[in-house]
């Protein structure tokens, strides 16, 4: 693993400080975005724009490429910061059950203000489990050029995945255990499909028009579910 703050494709690679130093950076933007919202001065339209524009979701495709690297405290970090503009917007200090309470999805009677801390690990497993069957034609791909070892990549692969998942279990209430396991299968099966029908062009229809098919379709619940 690199020690140098190199990125590619958008994702940070490297050590646990250039993962902290970046998403450090990345808080820095946000409360900066955060604080612009609050120039509205209306709590029902910084409200809005905050959860729907300004929320976890701005930090999404990092933790789903590097969410098992990033130092907890710094996650945390993120989610001091949406707390403490959520105060700002509600014009008074958050305590712990309202932000237990805004941080649950909007169908359970929260805001859905997600927070970093727990959209991690399940962001990163659920890119890695679903991204395999394209990976694993890379791999395959880099294998047969003469340039890497198939199994060296795929051990080290599905190592890191099974480690995330592991610890992101292990975080779980055992009643609901289960059920998350059944909803990765699931959606590696479905990648599984997904990318066969991309790879043999089933993903088209025979006029030649795209195909109702989208990466990631049906892999994931509702959101605010």
């Amino acid at each position: 693993m690199p020690t140098a703050s190199v990125k590619v494709l958008g994702a940070m690679m490297g050590d646990e400080n250039v993962h902290r130093d970046f998403f450090d950076r990345m808080v820095s933007k946000v409360s900066s975005l955060h604080e612009s919202i609050d120039s509205t001065s209306d709590p029902a339209v910084e409200l809005t724009l905050k959860r729907k524009c300004a929320d976890v979701s701005k930090a999404v495709y990092t933790l789903r490429a590097n969410g098992d690297r990033i130092p907890m405290a710094t996650l945390t970090s993120y989610d001091d910061m949406l707390r403490a503009s959520l105060g700002r917007t509600l014009g008074g200090e958050v305590g712990e059950d309202s932000w237990e309470q805004a941080a649950t999805g909007i169908f359970c009677g929260g805001l859905g203000f997600r927070r970093a801390s727990d959209v991690a690990l399940p962001a990163f497993v659920a890119s890695r489990n679903t991204s395999w069957p394209a990976v694993k034609s890379i791999f395959q791909d880099l294998h047969d050029a003469g340039l890497v070892d198939y199994e060296q990549l795929r051990t080290a692969y599905h190592a890191r995945t099974s480690n995330a998942q592991c610890a992101f279990e292990a975080s779980l209430d055992v009643d609901v255990l289960d059920h998350v396991r059944s909803k990765i299968m699931e959606a590696s099966d479905k990648a599984v499909a997904l990318w066969a029908d991309i790879s043999t062009g089933a993903a088209r229809s025979t006029s030649g028009n795209a195909s109702t098919l989208t990466p990631g379709g049906s892999m994931v619940d509702a959101v605010g579910a």
